[in-house]
């Protein structure tokens, strides 16, 4: 979060910049610290969303430990999940009381990324969650695609299929165009005029091959092996 006011006008951006300044200040609270001691840092406390506890270990789709950088001593340390308190009533919201109090029916102990995520609309891909690995996806999705192509493989076969259809196209598309260039460098009698239709003394080329020599004013000049009409001497 930045530490200064946006340097704007906007009355939105400066609302929300005031409103995330209050809530952080409302996360130095005591009351914050104690009631994450007595509900999400207590031994048995769960993700409402993926099932983990505090200090556990996160990992990868291949099962490798997750690893960052310290940004102190520039080591890699372990990636661990930490829990919070995630508000799910929006009224909570509405003053320091509200907020830091306890109330079971309107806020769910999660962690740090699953409240992240909810608030994006995500959840965790139940089926990614039985190996231990957590992947999100959208609230009205049943499993992500990468389950999704793993029950389904002629899915995944016709979707591969497609891909590399459309990087060959794009492949032919820029042969082609390259080709169409260095044709169309080659056919015209000015030396000035170069690809994309440019011309080195600047600007673009106005003319075609037929009239540049007489109607170009910015200074032609006739390529030395031009011999006409498209040709050039070997």
């Amino acid at each position: 979060m930045p530490t200064h006011a946006p340097d704007c006008s906007c009355p939105q951006k400066r609302r929300t910049f005031s409103r995330r300044k209050m809530q952080d200040s409302w996360r130095r609270d005591p009351r914050w610290k104690k009631m994450l001691e007595d509900h999400a840092y207590v031994p048995g406390a769960v993700c409402a969303h993926c099932g983990m506890s505090h200090g556990q270990q996160r990992y990868d789709s291949k099962g490798n430990p997750l690893l960052k950088e310290d940004r102190k001593t520039r080591k890699l340390k372990p990636v661990l999940v930490t829990l919070t308190i995630n508000h799910k009533d929006r009224g909570l919201y509405a003053n320091a009381d509200t907020y830091l109090t306890w109330d079971p029916d309107r806020m769910e102990i999660c962690c740090t990324i699953c409240n992240r995520e909810y608030e994006k609309g995500n959840k965790p891909c139940p089926d990614c969650l039985k190996p231990g690995f957590v992947r999100y996806i959208k609230w009205y999705d049943s499993e992500c695609t990468a389950c999704y192509y793993q029950k389904h493989p002629e899915e995944k076969e016709k979707h591969d299929a497609n891909v590399a259809a459309f990087k060959e196209g794009i492949r032919q598309f820029n042969k082609n165009r390259a080709q169409r260039k260095r044709t169309e460098r080659i056919k015209h009698p000015c030396a000035f005029r170069i690809s994309g239709q440019r011309c080195r003394l600047g600007g673009a080329c106005e003319h075609s091959l037929a009239k540049a020599a007489a109607q170009c004013k910015r200074g032609f000049k006739q390529k030395k092996n031009w011999k006409g009409k498209g040709v050039m001497r070997s």
